[in-house]
């Protein structure tokens, strides 16, 4: 009897011991759970997939706190989907964007043509470059290189974005005074910086942006009157000069020099001039010289 009792209290506190050890793991995966639950709770808020860089430094960290846990199924199948996903959102997103773009410019008229297939990708709808960003789903758009707008990469965002910048850079252009305005700057900038002939464009588009303000500007010269003069609209300009009238007005001629060796480096001494088709060099200075008159 004796001996029975004792193997039965030896089986209960065997079996004791390993529902504690279920509880206690149990209470372990549960604690595990719970903390891989508030890792992946980035990954289920608004917007959590807007930006796929953002959402790549996110993946990263979940990752390494989630192999800091022991094991957890459905934290580990989660993240698999949500990177399956990550990887298949760019191309899906790159062939429908192309599709729909190309759809787009037709039905308005416009030309599309793809300056290049690799990041960055960029495409020209004339006047202007459009850099599309897939991993951040925005396009950027551009003249002379210089950013002018920014939008969802989305073909009617595009498009409406497009529209508004061109507007924009169409605005108010007289060819005749535009010229005249240069010549001015010109000369008023090398008597200022002491230079020679040749007025590099950092010294020479400030003296330019004072000539353009209006006459609220002039009557009382505040910050709130003042009407910038970006450095892409420079070089819209001087592409509707070129193909207005030339370079050449009252025996003067405006030339612009190209930047060379280092100086196309600095991109805050130079600029890009551009054509509509995006064909174009970098320059660093301007000077006018005079013509000979023809009899």
């Amino acid at each position: 009897m004796n001996e029975a009792s004792g193997e039965e209290t030896a089986a209960a506190t065997s079996m004791r011991e390993r529902v504690h050890a279920a509880c206690k793991e149990l209470k372990e995966q549960a604690a595990a759970a719970v903390r891989a639950a508030r890792m992946l709770a980035p990954l289920g808020k608004a917007g959590a997939y807007e930006d796929t860089r953002k959402l790549d430094k996110v993946l990263t960290k979940v990752q390494k706190g989630l192999g800091s846990l022991p094991a957890v199924p459905l934290a580990t199948a989660t993240m698999e989907l949500v990177e399956a996903w990550r990887k298949a959102r760019q191309e899906t997103l790159r062939q429908q964007l192309g599709r729909e773009l190309k759809a787009a410019c037709d039905g308005a008229g416009l030309s599309l043509h793809t300056v290049s297939r690799e990041p960055p990708v960029e495409v020209r709808i004339s006047p202007l470059a459009v850099v599309i960003d897939f991993d951040r789903a925005r396009a950027e758009l551009r003249f002379a290189k210089e950013a002018l707008g920014y939008c969802p990469a989305d073909a009617k965002a595009i498009l409406t974005a497009h529209a508004k910048v061109k507007a924009g850079l169409e605005r108010g252009f007289a060819a005749e005074t535009f010229f005249d305005q240069c010549l001015t700057a010109w000369r008023a900038a090398r008597a200022a910086t002491a230079s020679s002939e040749r007025v590099e464009l950092l010294d020479f588009l400030p003296f330019l942006a004072v000539l353009r303000q209006p006459a609220k500007f002039r009557s009382a010269p505040v910050r709130e009157n003042f009407a910038s003069y970006p450095r892409a609209q420079f070089a819209f300009d001087v592409m509707r000069l070129r193909r207005e009238f030339g370079l050449s007005r009252n025996g003067w001629r405006m030339n612009l020099g190209v930047a060379t060796g280092t100086t196309a480096s600095d991109k805050r001494r130079v600029l890009y001039l551009e054509d509509e088709a995006g064909n174009g060099e970098y320059k660093l200075t301007v000077f006018f010289t005079k013509e000979e008159a023809h009899p």
